[in-house]
């Protein structure tokens, strides 16, 4: 492989997206992204507000700096910087499949998120970012309200 690499540089061109968009393939699958986004998709342009350069955490896998959270009467919204998105397309929930809990670790507060339709998948921000964001949605944002069961017809 060295020496191709060596006679055609230009391999890289090729080469090297196709391993980054492999890494991200597999982050997105292994940390939960890929699971919630087969049921919430964010198929339209995302209006509401908008935070960039956050940070979370989807299952195991840490999204540092990396994701915009956006709120918006309607729901919640997720997308990661252009460069990681192979495998992670834009996230919509609708408020009323959005669970909310408060917790407490060694280096401080945080908000968990859960999902109706992927009731597994689990999304932990920072105490102060849950807080932006219930600023902006006011009564939409409920700890606990949406708990997992029977999923109606789409």
């Amino acid at each position: 492989m060295n020496e191709v690499i060596e006679k055609h540089p230009e391999v890289l061109v090729v080469l090297f997206p196709l391993f980054w968009s492999a890494v991200l393939l597999l982050i997105a699958h292994i940390g939960g992204w890929a699971r919630i986004a087969s049921e919430y998709r964010a198929w339209d342009a995302f209006e509401g507000r908008r935070w960039s350069f956050q940070s979370g955490q989807f299952g195991w896998t840490n999204y540092g700096n990396c994701l915009t959270v956006g709120t918006s009467p309607r729901g919640l919204h997720f997308s990661v910087l252009f460069l990681f998105r192979p495998g992670h397309p834009p996230i919509f929930v609708p408020w009323e499949d959005v669970s909310v809990t408060e917790g407490k670790r060694f280096l401080g507060r945080y908000v968990d998120l859960r999902f109706r339709r992927v009731p597994r998948a689990k999304v932990r921000l920072s105490k102060r970012l849950g807080d932006k964001l219930q600023a902006e949605v006011g009564s939409r944002w409920q700890g606990e309200r949406v708990k997992s069961g029977p999923i109606e017809p789409r």
